[in-house]
């Protein structure tokens, strides 16, 4: 018993050694821990090696003074606790966003060569204070106190970004600086607004004022009628373009670029209410890959890119940034089939195929773009267009792949696959959100492997949040965002994965408080009870949480206090959920089962025959009957299972065949199967066997669990 405690204790000591080592997401290049403590006084007070520096205390200065109640720009007499800001020496390898942070016992010494190092610097100085430093208002019982700690650190690539859906859900300028500020605390530096889609034009545009009066409104009496949520009222809005600067001054000042886009030549169902004249000659009824009609802009009609020139004339000056994003996915063609002016274009242009037309309408949108000082920049769908400048850049959506051939083409390239970074995706089973492409659990976004050799024109990488299921409830926002985000950002930041239990570590004893204190109402992971000679029991508790338990979640008073060790109820639909600091609430989740297999990429990627042999890893202690429950955790790719065996000591126990394959996937996610009594409690070793149908998958994680019935 002894040694087990010794062995609890090393083991705990080693995470607590981790965590010092390395507080800060995203986690720095170099990282050195060094003695001391700074302790911030009324005493403290912040100098600069050289005037120009000043605005940089200032700016330090006010993210540090509410907290805190200190004044660190009043000079003092003792120089004994100083934060010194001091200007790097540019050389070939200095970067843009690089800095240096040492702390002992009676100087911060911070260090970077442009604003935005310094500004990475303040973040990172801000993780290493109590968590309360995010607070708004004075907090006088906290000591504000830093340990010694040496980092040298700069980003592996230059975007590292979000796209919010502003279309589908519109949100106030205040919630989108809110955003910006939580963007701000994790080293994000890309804010993508998608200001037009088929439910709502979003931007100003002074020359064409029916895309707001008509195209940024949805209702039953309007144009656009409800959908995703909005009810039987008039819902919308826009922003105006002094809203807009106002909003890009604020990002700009936490050194995060807005980049906006425009969604063309599909995705136009708002521009197509507010002036009809841009559709096609035709009757056509088809629908587009959202069920919508009469959304795509006629490529043969000249005067429609009199009209886009007049919003890219507006909008290029409002947007200092280099790139425009001008969509160019999922476009339906079939207008373009019967409408004479585009089938008179296809023939000037001697075009044989009506997809080609895509092609030069996207390449006259890089005409304009480029007339304005803008870079082109759009989904992967563009690389089909023929004579595509290198200068504009992809944003690879579809697959890895695709953003692999977009490197091979020269251009410059965003990795954002659906498959790991877009966020509007359920996290799990019975969680709200999109479920096509795959759940995305943290893990999943942790997990993505950056494809080796392909740094030199690779801009970065980009989370993606589609507004469908946004609605309700009113916090889903922030929730689908973080803690993904957070794993994005390391990401971004370090260019590569590195140990996901060691990052969840640092979140879960670190970043949960931060996010907390910065209004973020980010996912919590839920509690994870497990049943042990007729009691429950909660395993991996999460720091500053209360777990509660009950028999019926649709009855929102009827939740208890979870104690440790609470007698097994005998109720077969007793749930728990955990809440933290008393506001954030996890989902909820019934009895964590007992893990008997699992499989991943990895596994699957070592079969070529069709058959996934599984080693049971425990041993069942009830005698009761029960189930083996098979269960999907991600995965772009189906499992399909043609047939169960489970041996033991290499003989056939029990087998189970299926005429039509049991699939598992995001779109059915589990499969229960009732075994015979007490087959996973020999002593021999045990093995389920899947003989797989079909195509074999080579992304499909799943486990498998025993269920007593």
């Amino acid at each position: 018993m002894n040694r087990r405690l010794t062995a609890l204790l090393i083991f705990l000591s080693c995470l607590i050694m981790v965590s010092a080592k390395s507080p800060l997401l995203p986690k720095p290049k170099y990282v050195e821990k060094i003695p001391g403590k700074f302790k911030f006084t009324e005493q403290t007070q912040i100098i600069c090696s050289d005037s120009s520096l000043h605005p940089f205390a200032v700016q330090l200065n006010e993210m540090l003074k509410p907290a805190m109640g200190l004044d660190l720009l009043t000079p003092k007499s003792n120089k004994k606790s100083v934060i010194q800001l001091t200007q790097l020496e540019e050389n070939t390898e200095t970067g843009e966003e690089e800095y240096q942070l040492k702390v002992t016992s009676q100087k911060i010494e911070i260090s970077a060569y442009r604003p935005a190092g310094f500004f990475y610097a303040f973040q990172s100085l801000l993780q290493l204070l109590p968590p309360q430093i995010y607070r708004s208002t004075l907090n006088e019982k906290i000591n504000w106190n830093v340990d010694g700690i040496l980092i040298k650190d700069k980003p592996t690539f230059v975007w590292r970004g979000v796209m919010l859906d502003v279309s589908r859900q519109f949100f106030s300028i205040e919630f989108l600086k809110k955003y910006i500020d939580w963007m701000a605390a994790c080293k994000l530096n890309v804010f993508h607004l998608h200001l037009s889609d088929d439910e709502g034009w979003r931007v100003e545009i002074k020359s064409l004022p029916k895309l707001t009066e008509i195209g940024a409104w949805r209702g039953p009496e309007e144009a656009l009628k409800p959908v995703h949520g909005s009810g039987n009222q008039r819902y919308g809005g826009f922003y105006t373009q002094a809203q807009l600067k106002d909003l890009i001054r604020y990002a700009a000042d936490k050194h995060i670029t807005i980049v906006p886009e425009i969604d063309l030549p599909g995705h136009s169902k708002s521009e197509a209410v507010s002036y009809p004249e841009i559709l096609c000659l035709t009757n056509d009824t088809t629908e587009s890959v959202q069920g919508v009609k009469n959304n795509v802009w006629c490529v043969g009609r000249e005067e429609n890119y009199e009209m886009l020139e007049k919003i890219i004339s507006e909008m290029a000056p409002l947007f200092p940034s280099e790139y425009f994003h001008v969509g160019g996915d999922e476009v339906n063609h079939h207008a373009w089939e019967t409408c004479p002016r585009c089938q008179e274009l296809m023939k000037k242009m001697s075009y044989t195929d009506v997809a080609q037309l895509q092609g030069y309408f996207i390449k006259r949108m890089e005409i304009i773009l480029n007339k304005y000082g803008k870079k082109m920049l759009g989904w992967d769908e563009i690389l089909k267009t023929p004579n595509l400048d290198t200068e504009s850049a992809v944003m690879a959506w579809n697959s890895v792949e695709v953003g692999k051939k977009a490197l091979e083409s020269q251009h410059k390239v965003i990795f954002a696959p659906s498959q790991y970074f877009y966020i509007d995706m359920a996290q799990g089973i019975g969680e709200r959100g999109h479920n096509w492409a795959t759940f995305l659990p943290l893990e999943r976004v942790y997990q993505f492997l950056l494809p080796a050799d392909t740094f030199k024109n690779l801009l970065g990488l980009q989370a993606n949040l589609w507004a469908e299921y946004l609605d309700r409830p009113p916090y889903q926002t922030e929730y689908q965002s973080y803690p993904r985000l957070c794993a994005l950002s390391e990401l971004a930041w370090t260019g590569q994965n590195n140990d996901f239990h060691e990052f969840k570590n640092r979140l879960v004893s670190q970043h949960y408080e931060r996010m907390y204190y910065q209004g973020i109402y980010f996912r919590l992971q839920p509690p994870e009870i497990k049943t042990a000679k007729g009691k429950y029991y909660e395993v991996n508790k999460i720091p500053n949480t209360v777990t509660y338990y009950t028999t019926d979640s649709t009855n929102k008073s009827d939740w208890h206090t979870f104690k440790n060790g609470m007698k097994k109820i005998p109720h077969n639909s007793i749930m728990f959920r955990s809440c933290f600091m008393g506001k954030i609430y996890s989902p909820i989740v019934s009895v964590s089962h007992e893990l008997l297999a699992q499989w991943d990429e990895n596994s699957l990627n070592e079969i070529n025959t069709g058959i996934l042999s599984l080693s049971v890893s425990k041993k069942i202690n009830s005698s009761a009957e029960g189930s083996i429950l098979l269960q999907y955790s991600y995965g772009a790719d189906d499992l399909a299972i043609a047939k169960i065996e489970i041996y033991s000591d290499n003989i056939l126990k029990f087998s189970t065949e299926y005429n039509k394959p049991v699939v598992l996937s995001s779109r059915s996610p589990e499969w229960k199967l009732a075994i015979p009594n007490e087959l996973f409690k020999d002593k021999a070793p045990c093995r389920i066997v899947l003989h797989l149908a079909g195509e074999y998958p080579k992304d499909n994680t799943g486990k498998i669990f025993f269920v007593e019935n």
